[in-house]
């Protein structure tokens, strides 16, 4: 059965949120959005033909959505989810802005046991969730090490402990920063005008969990960039992922080395559309592409899981990335920010979150 969402945020995410839930019309109707822009309002109405509200609550007594997504400004996010769950509605929200822990935690109380969910997908693009999969099916033993470059602050943070799946256990963070330089590449508003050398701060830290050591690595300009690569490394004692390249031992004296790599559809004389239908390695399928009959880019199936997830967790299910979960990404993000500027090392402590 269909569900209905809402979305509040009409800017660069919240419409990118809207065009896969239409892409998703089998699992979802958009019951409306908010803007308080009248020129975008109209736009949302004849691209999408979606209702739109500039009241987001008002908009949730009129839908009476299963869920709500709020995508407004990151110091927008925080407020207007909290007002959502004191209703009782079940919320999906962006990763707000927390600035402190203090903050933090009043988010934390304001939210209290309504059903809610971050919504962060870098851990469920494609190419990620093939590695998990390899990385906790012991296929190269136990991990205790992740280098993560791929995304900024508690995103590249929240991969990192998908990976070495360290819980709330404390950590002590040591972390640099260094102030580099990258030619200007494409962004949400397209392909670069002119040719520009800009600064590329870079922030390096390490993660200590005692067994376990997560390396973080990012620049601001690694995001979207064609001349940086994003990057995953992950060591087990019996071998390691690194990138597309898996390595293991078959028996002590049998290494072996596979591609992790897509099927692909559309291509030669395939009909079928175009995407891929799995990711395969060591001659096994480790992920399944859930729309690959739609032309979706990994950051929208990804986007796509989350919401999929989210109604199948206000339909009793499991929360796939909970508000503990992305509160203490977040936290430990400000720890690695004072890290690098004090440069010393900073010792997280466990918070009420945790409990």
């Amino acid at each position: 059965m269909k569900q209905k969402l809402c979305i509040v945020g009409s800017g660069w995410r919240g419409q990118f949120i809207l065009k896969v839930a239409r892409l998703l019309e089998d699992h979802f109707d958009v019951g409306g959005i908010v803007t308080r822009d009248a020129q975008k309002a109209q736009m949302l109405r004849e691209r999408y033909s979606v209702a739109v509200y500039s009241d987001y609550l008002d908009m949730v007594r009129t839908e009476k959505p299963d869920f709500v997504c709020v995508a407004a400004s990151t110091k927008a996010c925080a407020q207007i989810a909290a007002e959502l769950c004191k209703t009782g509605m079940p919320v999906l929200m962006e990763t707000a802005y927390l600035e402190n822990l203090t903050q933090m935690l009043e988010f934390y109380d304001a939210v209290g046991k309504t059903p809610f969910a971050f919504m962060e997908q870098y851990h469920l693009q494609p190419m990620q969730q093939a590695r998990l999969a390899i990385a906790q099916s012991g296929l190269i033993g136990g991990v205790f090490e992740a280098q993560i470059s791929l995304a900024q602050c508690y995103h590249g943070i929240s991969v990192m402990r998908k990976f070495l799946d360290t819980g709330f256990a404390p950590v002590t963070i040591r972390a640099k920063e260094f102030q580099g330089r990258l030619i200007a590449g494409p962004g949400r508003g397209g392909d670069p005008e002119k040719e520009e050398i800009q600064p590329d701060p870079q922030t390096l830290a390490w993660f200590d969990f005692g067994d376990k050591l997560g390396v973080f690595d990012n620049s601001k300009g690694q995001i979207r960039s064609w001349v940086r690569s994003q990057r995953t490394l992950v060591y087990g004692d019996r071998g390691e992922i690194n990138g597309d390249q898996l390595r293991y031992l078959d028996n002590l004296t049998t290494p072996m080395t596979s591609a992790i790599g897509r099927y692909q559809i559309g291509q030669g004389e395939c009909l079928e559309g175009i995407g891929f239908k799995t990711i395969q390695a060591a001659g096994r399928v480790w992920y399944q592409n859930p729309f690959e009959k739609r032309p979706l880019i990994d950051d929208e199936i990804a986007v796509g899981s989350c919401l999929v997830k989210m109604g199948q967790y206000v339909a009793g299910g499991s929360c796939f990335y909970s508000l503990a979960q992305g509160l203490e990404d977040q936290y430990l993000s400000r720890l690695m920010e004072q890290a690098a500027q004090q440069d010393g090392a900073v010792v997280s402590q466990r918070q009420r979150w945790a409990q």
